[in-house]
Order: C-alpha cells, then sequence, then structure tokens
C-alpha cells in the first residue's frame, strides 16, 4: 500500500532457474506509474520507458541485487511511484516481473493498493468594503483529514472597522 505522492521501496524479489544461464528479468507498472533504480546494481536497463526496467544478466548479479533490496539502509533500490494520471488519483496497479532465459518464461505479478490523498482546502472569508464587525477566530472550524499534518491558518489582510477577537 502506497499513498499518491509517496514512493513504495520493493523488497522481496526472488527467482530460480535450473539452467544457471544468463536471464532477461522485466519488471513493469501500468499507466503513469514509474519504476526507478536508486543507484548501480551492476545492470543496465536495456529500456528507456519510465514504467518498465528490463535488464539481462547472471543469476549471481540478480541474486547479489535482491538480497540487499530488503536491507535497511542499502543503497540497491527499487522504487515504485504511483501514477494513476491525476494528482488525488487512487486504486489499484499492478507490478508484473517477467524471467525469460531464452527457453523459459516465468511471470509474476502483485497488485500494489493506492491510497488518494485528499487534496489540500483554500477558504476565502470576504467581507465587503465599508461592512464593520466581529471576527471570532475560535468560532473557525476547519477539520484536517490527515491527522499528521498541522493546520495552518493565515490571515492575509484584516478590513477597516473589523475587529479580531483571538
Amino acid at each position: 500500500v502506497v499513498n499518491v505522492g509517496d514512493m513504495l521501496r520493493i523488497t522481496g524479489l526472488s527467482f530460480s532457474d535450473a539452467d544457471d544461464t544468463t536471464v532477461t528479468v522485466t519488471l513493469s507498472v501500468t499507466g503513469s506509474s514509474t519504476l526507478a533504480v536508486v543507484t548501480d546494481t551492476g545492470l543496465t536497463d536495456q529500456d528507456a520507458d519510465p514504467g518498465r526496467l528490463m535488464f539481462t544478466g547472471t543469476l549471481v548479479q540478480f541474486g547479489a541485487w535482491f538480497t540487499h533490496l530488503g536491507d535497511a539502509g542499502a543503497a540497491e533500490q527499487l522504487v515504485y511511484t504511483p501514477g494513476l494520471g491525476t494528482a488525488n488519483g487512487n486504486g489499484n496497479d499492478t507490478l508484473l516481473v517477467t524471467v525469460d532465459d531464452g527457453e523459459d518464461l516465468g511471470t509474476a505479478s502483485v497488485v500494489l493498493r493506492v491510497n488518494a490523498v485528499p487534496a489540500a482546502v483554500s477558504t476565502v472569508l470576504d467581507i465587503a468594503p465599508g461592512d464593520s464587525g466581529t471576527l471570532i477566530a475560535a468560532a473557525l472550524e476547519f477539520t484536517d483529514h490527515d491527522a499528521d499534518d498541522t493546520l495552518t491558518y493565515t490571515l492575509e489582510t484584516l478590513p477597516e472597522n473589523t475587529v479580531l477577537l483571538l
């Protein structure tokens, strides 16, 4: 599970090949989502598509990379960033992994759940010029649906003949 706007570090990849040959591994995601390798793995991406990574290498090369994907602080990272077309899009995405040794083709897929992030809300309180009155700050109520954030109130200007009570 990942929120729109966040990145998800992918871990737990593994495969085997009885022939112990060179293989091509393709990792892909749907929509406008992207995959990226954060550091040099010794393997070269053979594809310019940001939603797909394609590497050819030996089992030893892939094994070394995959082994460290789950290590805390490991330099070798595979990162998924959800796209889904809009800033607050949500839904399911699919990570498809294909392993091809030239003789056999293996595939696996994982559904990635993408949570929407509530859009920021901006509220404007208009007081017409010439109006007067009292604005009581304690009477203004707002709710932040993401409890981890801090709400910030900004009063840009106070109209003439208006009093602000805190």
